[in-house]
């Protein structure tokens, strides 16, 4: 069963990176110290030119073991391009030692006509337990 949590979004240079997370109780043994979370991210592109996601940087942060970068090229095995107007939606995950911890960073991206690359950043969301909430 999965517990999912209220979306979080954020635009840069007119795309909108939008974060639902989950928390994958099937998934996840805390008695063994791990715990499992899924995430859907929607990236919307309302930029007014074709775009192409390049590459992916994360800054995951674990409570009980600080932080950890994760970086390679695309996402989920893609490097999506996106006319103006279009979206492109993926679902990855991320496992911790902890009950707590968070993920933010950002997409390197390449404006296609003109070969500009720029930086869109994706929002720092949570990755905790349920009952953490309240």
């Amino acid at each position: 069963m999965a517990c999912s949590f209220p979306v979080i979004s954020e635009v840069s240079h007119g795309i909108r990176v939008s974060v639902e997370v989950f928390y994958r109780e099937d998934a996840s043994q805390p008695v063994t110290d791990n715990y499992v979370w899924a995430y859907r991210i929607t990236i919307h592109n309302n930029s007014g030119a074709r775009v192409r996601l390049l590459s992916r940087f994360w800054e995951i942060r674990d409570a009980l073991n600080g932080a950890r970068t994760v970086a390679g090229d695309g996402v989920v095995g893609e490097q999506p391009e996106l006319l103006n107007g279009a979206s492109h939606t993926y679902v990855s995950g991320c496992q911790l030692q902890s009950p707590y911890g968070n993920m933010e960073g950002f997409y390197l991206f390449e404006e296609c006509q003109s070969g500009e690359r720029f930086e869109v950043r994706i929002p720092r969301f949570k990755l905790q337990l349920p009952f953490l909430l309240n």
